[in-house]
C-alpha cells in the first residue's frame, strides 16, 4: 500500500473498503510498516477496514483508528472476513 498512487476504485455509494492482512516478510520494520498502512488507509478515506490476523494487523487497526477510521473489524481468518463483509454490506431490507 505505501506504493499506492491514490488511484482507487470506489464502489457505488462512495465506500472504500480495505481487507488487509499480515505482511510477514518485513522483518524488523514489520510493526511500523503495518502502522503506516493503517495511517495511509485513513488518509485515503478507507472505511471500513477489516484486519485479518493477530499482532501485526492489530497495529494496523490501532493506527487506522487513531488516524480517524471509524469502522474497524479484527478477524482471525479470510472466511470470517468474508462473512463479516457479507453481513455488513447486505442491502437494506424494507418491511411494509
Amino acid at each position: 500500500m505505501p506504493e499506492a498512487d491514490g488511484n482507487t476504485t470506489e464502489a457505488a455509494g462512495g465506500r472504500r473498503i480495505a481487507v488487509l492482512g499480515e505482511m510477514l516478510e518485513l522483518g524488523d520494520e514489520a510493526v511500523e510498516a503495518h502502522r503506516e498502512v493503517g495511517r495511509m488507509a485513513a488518509e485515503n478515506g478507507v472505511d471500513p477496514i477489516v484486519a485479518i490476523g493477530d499482532t501485526l494487523p492489530k497495529q494496523l487497526a490501532l493506527a487506522a483508528g487513531a488516524a480517524g477510521v471509524p469502522d474497524i473489524a479484527m478477524v482471525g481468518d479470510n472466511g470470517t472476513a468474508a462473512a463479516y463483509l457479507a453481513s455488513t454490506s447486505a442491502p437494506a431490507t424494507s418491511f411494509s
